[in-house]
């Protein structure tokens, strides 16, 4: 919702700042997958990086841990742009005269952000917080995909 609120002001880049955060939510997701896990693996993209500044490479996809995080990590990546779309649509239909009546009372912008644009966005929020849920229960294919539910089956679902 941060974000939406962002990029609902008027940015130079703020086209190009929306694309690139619904781009995600638009690829196909076991090919996105594949590349995630690609990036995590142990001579991916990310321990590369890490290597040009001189960091050991780090086991992303052999820690149980950090295995779990890579998965959390993509559900978030993929998701934030879908969410922010729909946030920036909620946004646009809030009427401008509920933030200008809000400025004339005297609320600053936290005020009218806590008095006007959440209430405005109730429906979207739980909009948002259904399709999320849906989208957390349908990431085996990402378990799968990703790790395989590995390391030690620490990334296995139940329904796996």
């Amino acid at each position: 919702m941060g974000l939406a609120v962002l990029l609902n002001r008027s940015l130079a880049l703020r086209g190009i700042l929306r694309s690139a955060y619904f781009l995600p939510s638009i690829i196909s997701l076991v090919a996105a997958r594949l590349g995630f896990r690609w990036l995590f693996q142990n001579t991916g993209a990310v321990n590369g990086l890490l290597n040009f500044f001189d960091i050991p490479p780090i086991l992303w996809l052999g820690d149980t841990f950090l295995a779990i995080s890579v998965i959390i990590l993509f559900g978030l990546c993929f998701q934030i742009g879908f969410n922010m779309v729909l946030f920036l649509a909620g946004l646009q239909v809030i009427p401008l005269y509920h933030y200008e009546a809000a400025e004339l009372d005297g609320a600053n912008s936290w005020q009218q952000f806590w008095h006007v644009t959440l209430p405005g966005l109730r429906p979207t929020l739980i909009f948002t917080t259904v399709t999320t849920a849906i989208f957390t229960l349908r990431s085996f294919e990402a378990v799968y995909v990703i790790t395989g539910g590995g390391p030690l089956n620490s990334t296995n679902l139940l329904v796996s």
